[in-house]
């Protein structure tokens, strides 16, 4: 009897001793340190290191918000991706390292300090014309994130909105394009060359293979230069400019905006950030054309901290007919005075207790009739109504 019980108490221990282990090894696994991630780099750059367009493998790298990181260490890592865009052979490391300078500037935003923040921005303008960069770490409308614009990125800036692009650019986009399997299998060369082949009464699988590589050759040349040549500074950096007080980019500014022709979208950046940096006309013309929906939206408030936008927003937008998109990315819509005062609620200094909006009602009447009452309080007390641009930029409800 007592063997039973020790054998069944060693056997109790030892199932305790495998779940502690069992415990400690997926606590270990699921912080990382730099030790990880300096090893899954290494590994990352030798498998990328090929001349065929790879799956980005990579994408959910520095995702991890209990990483076990100082800054000492993020600053060795950003040096090893800078690496990625120095070379030029593989076109893979320099569309990875674009994936993880997104992941370590928003994901450690909370525990960057401002130089890392910095470095990461500095990286990414500085690679800002390299293929396929399509992940922006810009905030066009996040006031707190000017500190992360060292001297150094307010340069890369100017240059990129001046249209500086370096000469090896091109070169990448073309390989870029050779690296695309999928363009090999798609264009119909060997069709075109065996045309030209007959046509010059030709039969030699040699030359046939000559004609096809040159039409090959012509084609990628053609598109990757279309591609370099389109390339152009990004909307939400034009309005960076503005929060930045880069006053010396001004005249670039307006030159590009008198050549815009039929892209209201893209005028509008150019027109807002003018307006941001003190340009009165263009203020005036925001103020007559562009307040309405969707042409200014609740992060405009953020980022002009304006009370004469305010205002005329509440005036065009509340007094609208017109149906407005909730979400942007869904297509449910809802009155534009509704949307209106929806918007305008999370700016406001006290409101009366009364008028707080309810968190939670699925009775859309009872919205009409909150927003009419709180639009009604606004006006009867335009004189003394306050907005705090901060806390309503906070919110990130729509």
């Amino acid at each position: 009897m007592k063997y039973k019980i020790e054998k069944n108490m060693k056997q109790k221990l030892l199932i305790a001793i495998c779940f502690m282990f069992v415990f400690i090894s997926s606590k270990a696994q699921t912080v990382k340190d730099y030790s990880y991630y300096n090893h899954k780099l290494d590994s990352l750059i030798t498998a990328y290191s090929v001349d065929v367009l790879k799956k980005d493998d990579g994408i959910h790298l520095f995702k991890n918000q209990g990483d076990k990181l100082t800054a000492k260490d993020k600053l060795k890592l950003i040096k090893k991706i800078e690496g990625m865009f120095k070379q030029t052979k593989y076109t893979n490391l320099y569309l990875l390292g674009s994936e993880l300078i997104n992941n370590l500037y928003f994901y450690h935003k909370k525990d960057n300090t401002v130089e890392i923040q910095q470095k990461l921005m500095e990286l990414y303008l500085t690679y800002y014309f390299y293929p396929e960069q399509k992940k922006s770490i810009v905030q066009y409308t996040d006031n707190n994130s000017i500190a992360n614009y060292s001297p150094k990125a307010k340069k890369e800036i100017l240059r990129i909105l001046k249209g500086e692009k370096p000469k090896q650019t091109f070169d990448l986009w073309l390989k870029y394009n050779q690296s695309i399997p999928w363009i090999y299998k798609t264009l119909d060369s060997w069709g075109e060359a065996e045309q030209i082949m007959k046509k010059r009464e030709i039969q030699n699988d040699d030359v046939l293979k000559q004609v096809r590589d040159s039409l090959l050759i012509e084609y990628l040349n053609h598109k990757a230069k279309k591609e370099f040549e389109s390339l152009k500074i990004d909307d939400n950096l034009i309005r960076v400019i503005g929060l930045l007080d880069m006053k010396e980019c001004i005249p670039y500014l307006q030159q590009e905006l008198s050549a815009i022709k039929n892209d209201k979208c893209r005028e509008r950046s150019f027109r807002f950030a003018l307006a941001r940096l003190g340009d009165k006309e263009q203020k005036a013309y925001i103020l007559a054309n562009f307040m309405n929906y969707p042409y200014f939206v609740r992060d405009d408030f953020a980022y002009f901290r304006d009370d004469d936008m305010m205002w005329k927003f509440i005036e065009v937008n509340y007094h609208s007919e017109k149906m407005v998109k909730v979400l942007s990315e869904h297509d449910w819509k809802i009155p534009s005075k509704l949307r209106t005062i929806l918007d305008v609620y999370h700016f406001l200094k006290d409101v009366p207790k009364e008028l707080e909006m309810q968190k939670e009602t699925e009775n859309m009447n009872e919205c009409y009739i909150w927003a009419k009452s709180l639009y009604e309080w606004l006006i009867a007390n335009k004189d003394v109504v306050e907005f705090d641009y901060v806390k309503g930029s906070e919110y990130t409800a729509w």
